[in-house]
């Protein structure tokens, strides 16, 4: 019977530092509702937050597809009226004997009209002229100081008129530099 208490006494013992560690390990009702508290805050601040997340995401786009939708409708208009402003241009220009110029002086007297062309309507780069024996002229603005350069411009030319000529000889290139109808300087192209 010794046996039998002493190994009782044995597995009490044994159980007591297990029971003594579960205690220190254990710990008070308060300390766990305030980490089931922490943890459901934490749970709700993650849904709360990829929620708000998701939703600025879609409101963001949204507000980017419609300032795109905005910038091309506005772009789109603009081009219309450019467009249609330069097309009724063009088609003006089809009735004046320009386009039945067969030569270099016919051709000048068109500069006027031309340069009132381009002068209203600064979105054009040029007005160009092409005819059926491969003649070639053209008529720019020297708004730029790159086009001032290029053409070698003197003071005070506001448009350039380049004229090419396909004949028997080959082909020739010839530049007239002027301002408000006068021709300032005309001669051979350099290039």
């Amino acid at each position: 019977m010794r046996q039998a208490q002493s190994g009782e006494a044995d597995r009490k013992s044994a159980r007591m530092p297990v029971i003594n560690r579960l205690k220190q390990v254990l710990f008070p009702l308060h300390i766990h509702i305030a980490t089931l508290f922490i943890g459901l805050i934490l749970a709700v601040g993650l849904v709360l937050g990829w929620f708000n997340y998701h939703k600025n995401a879609e409101v963001i786009l949204s507000a980017s597809e419609q300032l795109f939708d905005q910038i091309n409708q506005e772009i789109m208009t603009h081009f219309r009226q450019v467009s249609a402003h330069t097309g009724s241009d063009i088609d003006l220009l089809v009735l004046t004997p320009i386009v039945r110029a067969g030569t270099l002086p016919e051709r000048l007297k068109a500069l006027p009209l031309l340069a009132t062309v381009l002068r209203d309507e600064p979105s054009l780069s040029a007005v160009q002229v092409g005819y059926d024996n491969g003649d070639y002229f053209v008529v720019r603005p020297l708004y730029s100081r790159f086009m001032r350069q290029r053409f070698q411009a003197p003071e005070g030319a506001v448009f350039v008129a380049d004229s090419i000529t396909a004949d028997t000889a080959g082909v020739g290139y010839h530049v007239i530099i002027f301002q408000k109808g006068a021709i300032l300087c005309s001669e051979p192209a350099r290039y």
